[in-house]
This record gives structure tokens, C-alpha cells and sequence, in this order.
């Protein structure tokens, strides 16, 4: 059926490949972001506190111990709440402004990113955990060395990725999902 709609009007296949194609790039747009943040909070990590504390202060988000903690409660509270109505607010607007069929193509562009995201992530971790013990058992450096410093950045990326990105992605998804399956009845009598 939808293949049959696609191929009937030359307007719904651009916006099902606009909607395939923009979804996963949003996604990837996102993920380069939070690694980048990621890497550099590492990095500072391995040389010092100090460092890691100058660091911060140079990028104005540290005024104080305090300060930090509660900053960092309200960042994290305001980002689950826009996330949250982002991942809501998306799948409404676009059901109720274009229709069931780019409401479909929005999810398989989610769906389809957010798994190759998920595998990224995965592998990802278990290729920088693997370097580490590389480095750790003299294969590839000894520890202190430069090699063994990136390493050690690299496995701290690494299970940031795993243990708290993947899972966001497929609770983002979920998300998505449920909130369009909610709507399409409201869809189907418009």
C-alpha cells in the first residue's frame, strides 16, 4: 500500500526521501556533538582535576562546586523536558500536517537511524575498551605512555556511548513510536 502511494504522486516520494534522509542526519548531527563534549571532558580528565576544573572554567559552565551541581540538574531537567516534547511535538505536527504516509516515513527514518546509531555505539565501545587492554598488556604502548593516555580517553568515550547514549536512542524511539501510534486514530477520522 504504501509502495502504491509513493509511486502515485511524485510529491509524497520527495518528502518520503526528504523524511528518510533528513531524520538520520539530524540524528548524526546530534551524536557528533555529545562525542565531541565528551572527548574533551575526557581528555582534561587524564591530565587533572586541575585541568579538568580549568577547563571548565574557561568554557564558563563551572563558577563553583555548588553552582556546578545545580547548573547541571537544571541543564539536565531542561534537556529531558525538550527532548521529551521534541520527541512528542515531532510526530503530532507532522501527522496532523502532512498526513499518515510522511508520519510513516518520519519513523522509518527514526527507526532505521536510531539502529545504526545503537550498533555504532556498541561497537564503538568494545573497539576503544579492546584498545585500552591492548595498551595494558605492552601490545601497543606501556602505560604512560601517549597511547595509553588515548586509550584511556577513548575506553571513558566509549562507555559514555554505551551505558548512557544507546539507551537515550532507544528511549527516544520508543517514544516516537508509541506518540504516533496514539495518534493514528486521531489521523484516520481527520
Amino acid at each position: 500500500m504504501i509502495m502504491f502511494i509513493l509511486f502515485q504522486n511524485w510529491r509524497v516520494s520527495l518528502v518520503f526521501l526528504c523524511g528518510v534522509l533528513l531524520s538520520p542526519l539530524a540524528r548524526y548531527i546530534g551524536m557528533n556533538v555529545a562525542v565531541r563534549a565528551n572527548v574533551r571532558a575526557a581528555d582534561a580528565a587524564t591530565k587533572s582535576s586541575a585541568a579538568t576544573f580549568r577547563i571548565s572554567f574557561l568554557g564558563g559552565t563551572v563558577t563553583g562546586l555548588l553552582v556546578t551541581g545545580i547548573s547541571l540538574l537544571g541543564l539536565y531537567v531542561l534537556r529531558l523536558i525538550i527532548s521529551g516534547l521534541l520527541a512528542i511535538a515531532v510526530p503530532i505536527a507532522v501527522g496532523l500536517l502532512f498526513g499518515t504516509v510522511p508520519l510513516g516515513t518520519l519513523l522509518i527514518g527514526a527507526t532505521a537511524s536510531s539502529a545504526m546509531i545503537g550498533f555504532f555505539f556498541n561497537n564503538s565501545e568494545a573497539l576503544l575498551d579492546n584498545a585500552k587492554k591492548l595498551n595494558e598488556n605492552g601490545f601497543c604502548g606501556i602505560k604512560g605512555s601517549e597511547s595509553y593516555k588515548a586509550s584511556v580517553v577513548g575506553d571513558t568515550v566509549g562507555n559514555a556511548l554505551k551505558d548512557v547514549a544507546d539507551p537515550s536512542v532507544l528511549i527516544l524511539m520508543k517514544l516516537l513510536g508509541m506518540t504516533a501510534l496514539l495518534l493514528l486514530p486521531v489521523l484516520l477520522y481527520i
